[in-house]
């Protein structure tokens, strides 16, 4: 028999006690009861004109001299033009990297080819390891489609790992959430993970990857096999396909719904990124006090010291044309926005030039765990300069991760928490 979840209370209380006892030992409590309380979001079917949805790509590497592959079981290999190459199955660690001959190496076999592609069945991945700086990276665990080419440079490799857009959200929500956090803030974060990545999917079409692994995009450790993996995985099933919309006239439109650990008590806009942000959907100025509930210093943080000359290396490390600045008299605040969030940085050199830059750069080069957000104020004393009264943690634009959970422990749902972050969102169903 098919229930359809409106109606399932009413028919419960229709089978009568013993029925209704059979049931919930036969099914188990929790199952019927997350039958009932998944998020109805007034999705719809695939609307009209939305395109259709591929794989989505993710970079893992760019510029890597050496990969380590390692498969569970055999997976075929093909060249850049689909033409069967072979498999690889390994239960040991595989080197890949350039041979001297042309094509790539793999161990003791030579694929002759510029771009290698192996597939991964149903049900099954290749790990992947990175070496970078001579340490070789946690190895992931990458479903679908794995693929190994050339970046461009000659020697250097791009590694990307395509894969169907619900396995990836299922892995970016396990990346991003912390592993109590509450359900319904994890299908929070898989309904804006997945958006994130359909949006991106959209814009960069044409390019070689639509989103890269880092927090520079959203977090992706290929798949989880704990707990926090699990949890995720329910998440996406619940909310299998919602996106966040806003209305561009009559017509629907997607946006880039990005998010951060704790916006420190209110949103800033997506201005700060130096695009134009579709208000007042990503507009900012929402208040935020649940994200109080943050532990440690996500929520409050500083003072945190940094030698001038420590902050004017860290600077030209990440943007050397700064250089010029060098030797720095001076670095303090030259434009807020009306909740007290540093938007741009002015910094003096001993010589008298100036130079304003955004405040979010800055902060990334100095260290995104370092200050920890541009919600702060910034103090010079003899050669040290100094973030105090720091809030939040992140660039503070659109969802509040931690305020998702403080919500959430009240019992808000998770089509309530997106319109509170995302002011005028429309959830729809994309298939």
């Amino acid at each position: 028999m098919t229930i359809q979840r409106p109606d399932l209370l009413r028919w419960l209380a229709s089978c009568g006690a013993t029925a209704v006892l059979m049931l919930l030992l036969g099914l188990g409590l929790t199952h019927v009861l997350d039958l009932y309380a998944r998020p109805r979001p007034e999705p719809v079917p695939l609307w009209e004109g939305a395109p259709a949805v591929r794989d989505v790509r993710v970079l893992l590497a760019s510029g890597a001299e050496r990969i380590r592959l390692r498969a569970d079981r055999e997976v075929p290999v093909r060249d850049g033009q689909d033409r069967p190459l072979g498999s690889f199955s390994a239960a040991e660690w595989s080197i890949v990297q350039f041979d001297p001959t042309g094509g790539l190496r793999c161990g003791d076999e030579l694929w002759d080819a510029g771009a290698v592609t192996l597939t991964a069945q149903a049900g099954h991945w290749v790990w992947v390891s990175i070496e970078r700086s001579g340490q070789w990276s946690v190895g992931i665990a990458c479903p679908g489609r794995l693929t190994v080419e050339p970046d461009g440079t000659g020697q250097r490799l791009r590694v990307t790992n395509a894969l169907d857009l619900e396995t990836y959200t299922a892995c970016v929500v396990a990346g991003e959430v912390w592993p109590d956090f509450h359900r319904e803030a994890y299908r929070v974060q898989a309904i804006a993970a997945r958006t994130f990545a359909w949006y991106q999917m959209l814009r960069r079409a044409s390019s070689p990857y639509d989103v890269t692994s880092t927090e520079a995009a959203q977090v992706y450790q290929g798949l989880r096999f704990d707990a926090t993996g699990r949890a995720a995985t329910l998440a996406t099933r619940a909310t299998r396909g919602v996106v966040c919309t806003y209305l561009a006239g009559d017509t629907p439109a997607v946006f880039p719904t990005y998010y951060s650990a704790a916006c420190g008590g209110v949103t800033q806009s997506a201005n700060v990124f130096g695009e134009a942000a579709p208000l007042p959907v990503l507009g900012g100025g929402v208040p935020c006090d649940y994200c109080s509930i943050a532990p440690g210093e996500t929520y409050r943080w500083g003072a945190v010291s940094m030698p001038l000359a420590d902050v004017e290396q860290r600077l030209c490390a990440r943007e050397p044309d700064l250089e010029r600045l060098r030797p720095l008299a001076a670095v303090e605040a030259a434009t807020r926005d009306e909740a007290g969030r540093l938007l741009r940085i002015r910094l003096t050199a001993t010589a008298g030039q100036t130079y304003e830059m955004d405040a979010e750069r800055f902060r990334l080069a100095l260290g995104a765990r370092v200050v920890r957000s541009a919600f702060c104020d910034i103090q010079m004393d003899t050669g040290v300069v100094t973030f105090a009264n720091g809030r939040g943690f992140g660039h503070g634009v659109g969802l509040c991760q931690w305020g998702m959970e403080g919500q959430a422990r009240t019992g808000k749902r998770a089509g309530d928490i997106l319109r509170y972050y995302y002011p005028g969102t429309i959830l729809r169903r994309l298939y």
